[in-house]
Formats: C-alpha cells, structure tokens, sequence
C-alpha cells in the first residue's frame, strides 16, 4: 500500500494537516488555457487530488551514470512532489531560471541534485524524467540531459519501492505523519 501525507506552504509554522492543502484546481485549468497544453490524465488527477506531498514508499532505481550524477548506489528516494503553486512558480523560472527544459514540468525533488520532471511535449508526453538540478540555460554547460525514469507517472509511482526491512520507512515517518497519511489511490 502506498501512502502519501500532505505539502502545505507553512509546514514549520503549524500548518500540518490536509485543511492547509490548497485546491489547485482552478489555477491548473486556467494554467492549461493560457499554455494550451494540457497535463497528462494520471498526473493531473494526482494533482487535484492530493496537491503533491510525500509518499511512501519513495525509493526508485535510475540508470544514471555516476559520473553524471555522484551517488553510492544506482537509487534515489522522492523526497516530495511540488503543490500545483511550486510546480507554476518553477515552470516560471523561480529557482532555475531557464534551466529547466523547455515542454518539461518539475513536479517533484530528491534529497539530492535530482529533480523530477514530467514531460508536456508530445513526443514522449506524460513520461517522467531525471534533471540534475542546474540554474545554466538549458542547452548549455553541463546542462543539457535528461534521463527516463519511467513510462507515466502512475508507473512512476508502482515503481517507488521500500527495501524488507522497511528501513525507509524509518527514514520517511515522523509522528505527526500517523494521524495524517492517506492511503494513495492511483
């Protein structure tokens, strides 16, 4: 079973529980209106329903080659997906500026450099990449790859996996998260 718990804007000043979690719906539809791209069916749907947050499990496998992204092993973990708000101000260039690749959208992070994009082109529509973070203009310096994490964003999600030991969930829990988590429904 896969769980998820909420991303509210002001975490750390007492907003903690799904009450705080603002409906994105409005600001997505008029985001697909002004762009003329619409997101794709499962990620929307995710969106309008839980407004990103963090889920458990969280690990995934990658086959991103060490000398590109530096780690001990072929594994990240998500360490949440982005509210719709965080989604639009990335996509307007907060953070990155024009980093980002055009027709991508970044939907979610990882402890480390890696950032998860959703693509909005139609070549590889609703396909989830890997994006080591980078504030240079796509296309140039060391910025200029992507890596396929997977086919959709529900695989995404089935693929997300916690070792027998459960030692993730060790990692991924606090307590206030017992009153909190959802079971997440695909």
């Amino acid at each position: 079973m896969m769980i998820i718990v909420p991303n509210t804007k002001n975490w750390n000043e007492g907003e903690t529980d799904w009450s705080y979690v603002p409906d994105p719906s409005k600001e997505v539809q008029a985001w697909e209106r002004q762009t003329g791209v619409s997101l794709p069916k499962d990620y929307r749907g995710f969106l309008l329903k839980y407004n990103g947050g963090s889920v458990y499990p969280r690990i995934f496998k990658h086959s991103i080659s060490p000398q590109k992204l530096p780690s001990i092993s072929p594994e990240e973990y998500v360490d949440r997906f982005y509210r719709w708000d965080q989604v639009f101000a990335l996509f307007n260039g907060e953070s990155y500026g024009r980093g980002i690749p055009k027709g991508y959208l970044n939907i979610g992070e990882t402890p480390g450099p890696l950032e998860i994009l959703i693509s909005t082109k139609d070549e590889d529509f609703g396909k989830i990449f890997g994006w080591i973070r980078s504030s240079d203009t796509w296309g140039t310096g060391h910025n200029t790859e992507i890596y396929l994490l997977s086919a959709s964003f529900t695989l995404f999600l089935k693929m997300l996996y916690d070792d027998e030991d459960r030692t993730d969930y060790e990692g991924w829990f606090i307590p206030i998260y017992k009153t909190l988590q959802r079971e997440l429904e695909l």
